[in-house]
């Protein structure tokens, strides 16, 4: 009777110890199939951003083609403004057939509405005066000082003599990693941050809503920031530049003679600056945005008229 009972004993210990371990099988693989679940799931979800972000780059890409249709259909070049179809991209939008699946945020920018940095350097690879002038107004406006513009002047200019606070070839090449000091024009607007003194002192602002390289030297007066109206001249303060600002929201300036009706603009301050300014544009900016799902693209292109046409000189994708 003892012996039943302990083979009865053991065999429901055998019992036990199986399913234990069917348990911890069942337990395995189910674990297995979750884990290859969820790869599947990460590996499909990968695929499903990596097909967004194709979209949403294709989009953006197409939207600075359909920017630079619009500018090329401009039929009156001897005047651009920001009451035509280019201008009103950001706060209209693009058609939604366009892009049906993909959300297009489309900001062009005009290129004469800013100052082209490298117009201070003369043909010769001296400095100009007027412009030079003119920078140092739009630096202090926008809080920064000679210890900026001085070492923009040095890495601009022919020479290797160095001013008050600037900067020349010694003192970039002691920098790590060490660099040129150009002696020449900027290629870009970003190479500005480069220069001594620059990076810290433009803090959060960016100097591209301000300067530019890509113009003919011109500010279009259709387009220009307050900042940048205010910089032309001591003459020119935030109440006049307000007044050109209203004006133009209302009327384009069909040539730069109509600046006459503003008032408070003296014909002595009105030949003084007359020389820099201009009604039309020579080059745009196309800031493009495309956002599918989770995945975004951004594109900044430049384009400069040549002819009747537009030619793309510059093409970054994010």
């Amino acid at each position: 009777m003892v012996l039943g009972q302990a083979g009865m004993q053991r065999r429901k210990q055998e019992k036990g110890a199986a399913l234990v371990v069917t348990l911890l099988i069942i337990t395995t693989l189910v674990g297995l199939a979750v884990g290859f679940s969820d790869d599947a799931g990460v590996e499909m979800s990968l695929a499903a951003y990596s097909r967004d972000g194709y979209r949403a780059m294709a989009a953006a890409s197409g939207a600075v083609q359909y920017a630079v249709g619009i500018l090329a259909s401009d039929e009156n070049r001897a005047m651009d403004s920001l009451r035509e179809d280019w201008g009103l991209l950001e706060t209209e939008g693009l058609p939604k057939e366009l892009f049906p699946d993909v959300t297009v945020r489309c900001r062009v920018v005009d290129e004469n509405g800013k100052i082209n940095i490298n117009a201070l350097r003369t043909a010769a690879g001296e400095i100009d005066e007027k412009y030079r002038d003119c920078v140092e107004r739009l630096l202090k406006i926008l809080g920064m000082g000679e210890e900026q513009l001085n070492p923009v002047l040095d890495w601009l200019d022919a020479d290797d003599h160095t001013r008050l606070d600037g900067a020349e070839n010694l003192y970039y090449q002691g920098r790590e990693p060490p660099y040129e000091c150009a002696n020449g024009p900027f290629l870009t607007t970003a190479q500005m941050y480069l220069v001594r003194n620059v990076q810290q002192g433009a803090g959060k602002i960016n100097l591209a809503d301000y300067f530019t390289v890509y113009t003919d030297g011109k500010i279009n007066i259709n387009t220009a920031s307050r900042e940048v109206l205010q910089s032309l001249d001591d003459e020119l303060d935030a109440n006049l530049a307000e007044a050109i600002i209203t004006y133009r929201a209302e009327e384009d300036f069909m040539s730069i003679q109509d600046l006459r009706a503003i008032p408070g603009m003296s014909g002595e301050l009105f030949s003084r600056i007359a020389s820099m300014l201009t009604v039309k544009s020579s080059a745009f900016s196309f800031e493009i945005e495309g956002v599918c799902g989770e995945a975004s693209s951004r594109v900044r292109a430049v384009a400069r008229r040549v002819g009747e046409g537009l030619n793309l000189v510059y093409w970054q994708v994010s």
